[in-house]
């Protein structure tokens, strides 16, 4: 079990970390100025909301930041995260097998934190109801006009870990087995008078 939550905490800051870079020069200041820790969790919120959706922000679609409205074009950026986040999985993990429930484990945290920070950011940040605009927005995104990208969220990273680890683990499975070698026994015949 621990070699599962290291892996889900190392994709998960490599979302986190590469996804506030990404979104660097958005706004994390709405209607009233954040405290200093509101401050950190919207540059979070910023950074997971632009990871969920990668296939549409690939074809063309401006990402939809929810603090200030800004609209990114971010192109293949949450796509190649997403893949960073599953190789690093599958090439750290002990066993293939603990790619999968790893990879899904820090998709399935990062999309919950997502609609969680949404309900403690923005009604701070904008207006009350603005995290009700912004959340039903993004459902009708999700689910009706761009399905495929919750599908991408959920896959790239188990699908890039698991490949990789299946090719190359850089951490040995077991220890290599070594056999001692018998001596060789020898019949009263074998010796040479």
């Amino acid at each position: 079990m621990a070699g599962l939550a290291l892996l889900t905490i190392l994709a998960l800051s490599i979302l986190v970390g590469l996804g506030a870079a990404v979104t660097m020069d958005a706004s994390i200041y709405g209607g009233r100025a954040p405290t200093a820790q509101m401050a950190v969790l919207a540059v979070v919120f910023n950074g997971l909301a632009a990871l969920i959706t990668p296939l549409s922000s690939a074809m063309g679609a401006s990402t939809f930041m929810p603090i200030g409205g800004e609209q990114l074009h971010l192109g293949l950026s949450p796509i190649l995260i997403w893949l960073a986040a599953g190789c690093a999985i599958g090439l750290l993990a002990a066993h293939a097998k603990d790619t999968f429930p790893a990879a899904l484990l820090a998709t399935g945290i990062a999309y919950i934190s997502w609609l969680g920070l949404a309900m403690m950011v923005l009604p701070s940040v904008e207006s009350n109801i603005h995290w009700t605009l912004y959340m039903a927005q993004m459902t009708d995104r999700i689910f009706s006009q761009a399905p495929l990208d919750l599908l991408t969220i959920f896959a790239l990273p188990a699908v890039s870990a698991v490949s990789i680890a299946l090719f190359e683990p850089l951490i040995p499975s077991e220890k290599p087995k070594t056999t001692a070698v018998q001596p060789l026994r020898r019949r009263f015949w074998d010796y040479e008078e």
